[in-house]
């Protein structure tokens, strides 16, 4: 479980708010063009394991809103690279939808993968606009499959249970910021063998993701990721 952690890590860290001109859209991307920013992913003990640096490469505004272009780079504790790509974000009129392909592990999009194919459905998870605690926030499920030499592996997320529980102030080594508190149960089944946890995450419009925290199916924490560099 703590390799989905690691990749929520890298997922969660492409989300930073906006608001693109005269859109009512509230979504968790950044619109300027050259923000970066930078999440740092810790164990249960606080040691470090792992870190994601982010920037906006690429804007685009759309008939109803904007869509943002994100490149992401995943490092482990001794700064080597796990994981290289970029995502798209979309705002429009009835929210935020965000790119659900950087849910899923490194190693299922990188090393001798070179000449395999992938095919991700349900490729976006949705946030509504004008989020309120209190919410309760649409169920996602996503399916990476991966083929190569006539073998094929599926890999299947699913988030349910998400829901707004509070609105907090939280102090991250990148400032103080006002934050949505959330929660969701995920699921993991790859190869018939399903994992699941429960997360609670902390975004802030105009920033998204502050801090995530990961436990296991006991209620014990098992990972966390904190936002300690942002610049917009």
């Amino acid at each position: 479980m703590k390799k989905y952690r690691l990749a929520a890590a890298f997922f969660v860290l492409v989300s930073i708010a906006a608001r693109p001109g005269n859109n009512v859209c509230e979504a968790f991307f950044a619109t300027d063009k050259g923000s970066k920013w930078e999440m740092t992913n810790y164990d249960e003990k606080d040691k470090v394991m792992s870190r994601s640096a982010g920037e906006v490469i690429d804007v685009q505004e759309t008939g109803d809103g904007i869509e943002t272009k994100l490149h992401v780079i995943t490092y482990d504790n001794k700064d080597k690279t796990l994981h290289e790509g970029d995502l798209l974000m979309r705002c429009d009129d009835a929210g935020f939808h965000m790119d659900m392909s950087g849910m899923f592990p490194a190693q299922m999009t990188q090393q001798g993968m070179e000449n395999a194919t992938m095919e991700i459905s349900g490729e976006f998870m949705d946030f509504p606009s004008n989020l309120s605690v209190g919410m309760a926030l649409p169920d996602v499920e996503s399916t990476m499959t991966i083929s190569m030499g006539g073998f094929s592996m599926s890999n299947k997320i699913m988030i349910t249970n998400r829901k707004i529980e509070a609105r907090e102030s939280v102090t991250t080594p990148a400032g103080t910021f006002d934050c949505f508190k959330m929660s969701d149960d995920v699921s993991v089944t790859t190869m018939g063998i399903t994992n699941t946890s429960h997360g609670v995450s902390w975004y802030a419009y105009g920033v998204g993701a502050v801090k995530t925290e990961g436990y296991d199916k006991k209620g014990k924490l098992q990972s966390k990721s904190i936002l300690t560099k942002f610049e917009k």
